[in-house]
């Protein structure tokens, strides 16, 4: 079997933490808050990469067509149109020093996941006040934050900070030429990415009486992150 092609990352730990506090006896106001860590699944989609890569290859697709508007699950590949695929070889065939033939121009990959990948992280925090006055009313006050770390994207790489095989100046082309010759562009996708959210959370809330309700909420927030794909914002 092939070695991994992302290595493991066992310590992803989340612990969690709230409270409640009542500050009054009477009931009507009371301090609310909590902290925790939460991880992210990674966006399946990019993993096709990997999957399309012998001996994971291929991907097969089954679906309706026009002649098969149903897919029978007791034969999807059939009803489907598609050829079943199995049994089949699906590992990487090794040429032969006679029929080895290497691109003439540079191979390029555009998108590769960091061997170093880690789960996207959420730390995620919010204090709240909550006032309630003339039976039915509460006036709720609360701030919330979060940072987040190690998220995934491609970065910079549109920028080439994140280019695997970056141009360098050789002196004797007097031109600008690949760190590897053989090869074209190689990005990486990597979980570098930050980001930080704060925000003033203001809710007012008037319970059923008489056939009236009322609820209404104000938030000032704020959000900056370093992720700087293609056409987006310089700030």
């Amino acid at each position: 079997m092939p070695g991994l092609s992302i290595y493991n990352n066992p310590k992803n730990f989340a612990p969690r933490l709230g409270f409640a506090y009542r500050v009054t006896k009477d009931g009507n106001t009371s301090i609310r808050g909590g902290a925790g860590y939460y991880y992210e699944a990674p966006n399946t989609v990019s993993f096709e990469d990997v999957v399309g890569v012998p001996p994971f290859a291929p991907i097969i697709n089954v679906g309706s067509s026009a002649g098969s508007p149903w897919v029978d699950v007791a034969d999807p590949y059939g009803t489907s149109g598609v050829t079943n695929p199995f049994p089949g070889q699906f590992g990487p065939i090794n040429p032969t020093a006679s029929t080895a033939v290497f691109p003439n121009g540079g191979i390029s990959f555009s998108q590769i996941f960091d061997r170093h990948f880690r789960l996207p992280m959420v730390l995620s925090w919010n204090l709240t006040v909550e006032q309630g006055f003339k039976q039915d009313w509460m006036l709720r006050v609360a701030y919330v934050g979060n940072t987040g770390r190690h998220l995934s994207g491609t970065g910079d790489q549109e920028n080439g900070l994140l280019q695997l095989n970056p141009s360098h100046w050789d002196a004797t082309l007097q031109q600008e030429v690949p760190l590897y010759p053989l090869y074209g562009s190689i990005g990486s996708i990597n979980s570098g990415v930050n980001s930080n959210y704060n925000a003033a959370q203001i809710t007012l809330t008037k319970r059923m009486t008489h056939g009236f309700s009322f609820l209404t909420n104000f938030t000032w927030a704020k959000e900056l992150d370093d992720f700087g794909p293609i056409g987006g914002s310089p700030y």
